[in-house]
């Protein structure tokens, strides 16, 4: 609203919302003379992180006050930033709003959830095309995708409730992400992580996220990884499906060939190439195309079963060549695998 509480009727946009669990008194180290023990107030156990639509000037959300809260005196703050839509004008004409509000949350609902089961969580690199057991380079992104029924607990106010992640069974080095947690636009059961993993060294890893949900059960998730240095351009696990295709002149309804490999330059532009031959060694089809990778696996480029002139092909055997290079960064290299198709 305004200055003067009147809505704004014209507003159409995001509102990203916080709620904060009301402040808590803590104490700085004070571990040296020049620095005595001093209290100070925070907040730091948010209840709520999403967005929501604003039409007209209203929005609402919806979601389940986790059990682990602070029941003490204090209030509750809703912080609020949104941004109006612009018409696909630039971002800096955009109308923006801004806003917090103490709150008191108390009492309870009295119905009985019924959930026993715990979040289902989905782990990737980089990008949601990763794959478990993929390679990436040395500093990848973990995306970690949750929902749950009744919502993610990331208030940190439960002892052992928190978002936390682990490194090859590195217990005492996990690390807690409740503040990376954001859920979905215009509901509170689904939602997202990203965070950027620190530099790894070259080898396998695997990462560990256990997460909870608002009525405490807890669930957890594995991601098996290989890290690959980045100064040399590499490639693994070529494949194409479906394997065998079934062929009838041009692929059944439309259907594409799609060629997947893995790769350890993410957020490149790539040229990749393709040659088919058949069984007698003959050209079938030569594909070229730039692709540009958010992660570190590609699954952009198909084939639609027919030749350099547009003619049908018979079923059988047919093999392919995949040649990739970094475009701008000759001193990469190639990196080159082969595969075979089946056509039927």
């Amino acid at each position: 609203s305004q200055l003067n509480e009147a809505i704004q009727s014209n507003f159409n946009g995001i509102a990203n919302v916080q709620i904060y669990d009301q402040a808590q008194t803590v104490f700085t180290l004070g571990n040296s003379p020049e620095s005595p023990r001093t209290a100070y107030s925070t907040e730091n156990s948010i209840l709520f992180n999403g967005k929501a639509t604003v039409n007209n000037g209203i929005f609402n959300i919806e979601f389940i006050i986790p059990k682990d809260i602070n029941f003490g005196p204090g209030k509750a703050t809703i912080r609020l930033f949104a941004q109006a839509n612009n018409g696909g004008g630039s971002s800096n004409n955009a109308q923006s709003a801004a806003g917090a509000l103490p709150i008191r949350i108390a009492g309870s609902t009295g119905a009985i959830i019924r959930d026993t089961t715990g979040p289902q969580i989905n782990l990737y690199l980089n990008d949601t095309a990763f794959k478990n057991g993929g390679i990436t380079s040395e500093n990848p992104i973990l995306i970690a995708q949750l929902y749950d029924t009744s919502g993610i607990n990331a208030t940190g106010n439960g002892i052992g409730h928190d978002i936390v992640l682990v490194q090859n069974n590195e217990e005492r080095n996990s690390i807690i992400l409740n503040s990376f947690f954001s859920t979905e636009l215009n509901q509170y059961q689904r939602g997202e992580i990203r965070y950027q993993l620190a530099t790894l060294p070259e080898g396998k890893y695997q990462l560990k996220l256990k997460a909870w949900d608002l009525v405490n059960n807890s669930n957890q998730a594995l991601l098996d990884f290989t890290v690959v240095k980045k100064n040399q351009l590499r490639i693994a696990q070529v494949r194409n499906y479906p394997n065998p295709v079934r062929h009838n002149g041009r692929l059944i309804n439309g259907a594409q060939a799609i060629f997947a490999f893995e790769h350890n330059q993410p957020n490149t532009n790539l040229l990749v190439n393709i040659e088919i031959v058949n069984s007698s060694g003959a050209l079938v089809k030569r594909i070229q195309q730039t692709v540009k990778t958010q992660g570190s696996r590609n699954i952009q480029i198909t084939w639609d079963g027919s030749s350099e002139t547009g003619t049908k092909y018979t079923p059988g055997i047919y093999f392919y060549r995949i040649n990739i290079s970094v475009i701008g960064t000759p001193q990469l290299g190639t990196a080159t695998a082969a595969g075979q198709i089946i056509m039927l």
